[in-house]
């Protein structure tokens, strides 16, 4: 290989859902995958759905504990999270991906799976209760939906969040501090809403687990930065990120800080 080539092979650009499997899934999706798999009775040689798969962490993790007499199903909206998926090939049960929208997913038969499954999935549809009715028709009679969801941005629930929102409401605009809610993952209906959505849908036997899932950070100071709020004017910028490493002091531990965010697991039977 010549040296221009070489030098061109190093500055190969990483696309978002690379990235993705490269960073977010060893710092927290792996971690809640298998925090969310211990809450889950899968039995060796199920056939499973992973909706929202992304890059397929959960996936592959069921592939490996269900063996070769079960199959796993993928299923993402986004073909380039398919495309790293494809490329991870973990021995167990065999995986199969498709590139498709959870509420309308006519590759698939009815009464097909005995488990369906969703990480952090669910907050992102567009129509819940579309998507809920596409679950609950590929499950088999007797089968089980699960699905891990943030909970919505509260100080009890997500207390960095909470710190963020206010912050910015409090230095920049009320507008601002909406915007920062607005843009991060988490379920903005209440656990009645998710119980009457997973009714309506036709599911029984509803179980809602509301708890805490720790992510270990480091000090506030070091995960907490000016550069995170460039676009701030410096001392707007400078009192916004003392707010937040101030409400992040109660989380300090010896090994950093244990952020804590708040998730329900939402289970329900067909």
């Amino acid at each position: 290989m010549s040296a221009d080539k070489r030098a061109d092979k190093h500055l190969e650009v990483i696309g978002p859902a690379e990235l993705y499997e490269r960073d977010k899934v060893p710092s927290m999706f792996l971690p809640l995958a298998l925090f969310f798999l211990e809450h889950l009775p899968i039995a060796q040689g199920a056939a499973v759905l992973d909706v929202a798969c992304g890059t397929g962490i959960v996936a592959r993790l069921i592939s490996e504990h269900i063996g070769n007499k079960g199959s796993v199903v993928g299923v993402d909206i986004s073909p380039d999270m398919i495309t790293v998926a494809h490329k991870q090939t973990p021995p167990g049960a065999p995986l199969t991906w498709h590139i498709g929208n959870v509420t309308t997913m006519p590759f698939l038969a009815d009464n097909t799976f005995d488990w369906v499954v969703c990480q952090q999935g669910f907050q992102f549809f567009q129509d819940k209760p579309a998507a809920l009715r596409e679950m609950y028709r590929v499950l088999k009679p007797g089968g089980r939906l699960a699905m891990i969801i943030w909970r919505s941005v509260s100080e009890e629930s997500q207390p960095y969040q909470w710190a963020k929102v206010e912050a910015l409401k409090k230095h920049v605009s009320v507008d601002a501090g909406e915007n920062q809610r607005s843009l991060v993952p988490f379920y903005d209906g209440s656990e009645d809403d998710l119980q009457m959505l997973l009714s309506k849908a036709g599911f029984n036997a509803i179980n809602i687990h509301n708890g805490f899932f720790e992510m270990r950070r480091g000090t506030p100071e070091e995960f907490i930065t000016e550069e995170d709020y460039a676009r701030l004017e410096p001392l707007i910028r400078t009192a916004v990120v003392s707010d937040i490493r101030e409400a992040m002091q109660p989380f300090q531990t010896k090994g950093g800080t244990l952020v804590p965010y708040g998730f329900h697991i939402a289970q329900g039977n067909k």
